[in-house]
């Protein structure tokens, strides 16, 4: 399998903070890989690291045989990088659809953002009958389906996920949930950070455990989620 992203001894400083302390990880093609870890391990830096919204102060993150470091966070989309915030981040106030084609921006041609936008509409059928709403106005589960699709728009080589339950119903959740198993299954390599690690160990392939800046653990997702000892002791109970 081939490697899509390898992280080397990355590390990011805030001030006097040290927020990644030589973390190391690869993400092979096609796969879902879990970030795990409490709020304040230092998820959001680490994928924010990526894609290129937080300078590292050391290491490496190498993207399909490419250094991202020396790219901007503008560059990073063309990359086929998409990064999916938490919090969703939408533009309030503009409609579903205003959304949807600036996600596009790096599309070349005006159809091709069009036959986008209709795949997106595939995928995320409540979006085409909420497309001239107001994106503020979106229930939250909808306002996560429209975070996600715009970061597909430019159909990404790699989707990065950054707490993509916070916030919702479980039923929500679920339904969340195996949207991103069937974009992964559509051929788009997935990294997702979430503290629901449960319900993101049952889809991953792989996952990662941080805490406070450094991985601790790391195995196929499916021997995390058998460990007993480690579901109590590390991830809780959900």
């Amino acid at each position: 399998m081939k490697k899509l992203l390898e992280i080397k001894d990355l590390e990011v400083k805030y001030g006097s903070i040290q927020a990644l302390k030589g973390v190391s990880l690869n993400i092979e093609e096609g796969a879902i890989v879990a970030l795990l870890g409490a709020n304040g391990a230092g998820k959001s830096t680490l994928l924010k690291s990526i894609s290129r919204i937080v300078e590292s102060s050391n290491g490496d993150i190498i993207f399909d045989g490419e250094t991202v470091l020396k790219k901007e966070a503008d560059q990073v989309a063309w990359m086929k990088i998409s990064h999916c915030l938490e919090g969703r981040q939408i533009f309030a106030e503009l409609t579903v659809l205003e959304n949807l084609t600036i996600g596009g921006f790096t599309l070349k041609s005006k159809s091709e953002k069009e036959e986008a936008i209709k795949e997106s509409y595939k995928m995320f059928p409540v979006l085409e009958e909420r497309k001239h709403q107001i994106a503020g106005t979106l229930s939250g589960g909808e306002q996560q389906m429209l975070a996600i699709a715009r970061a597909l728009i430019i159909k990404p080589k790699l989707l990065i996920l950054d707490e993509p339950s916070l916030g919702l119903a479980p039923i929500i959740i679920r339904n969340v949930f195996d949207i991103i198993k069937k974009i992964n299954e559509s051929g788009t390599t997935v990294l997702i950070a979430e503290q629901n690690a449960l319900q993101t160990l049952k889809i991953a392939d792989y996952a990662y455990m941080l805490e406070v800046g450094k991985i601790t653990m790391e195995g196929k997702a499916s021997d995390l989620l058998a460990d007993d000892n480690l579901i109590h002791a590390y991830l809780g109970k959900h």
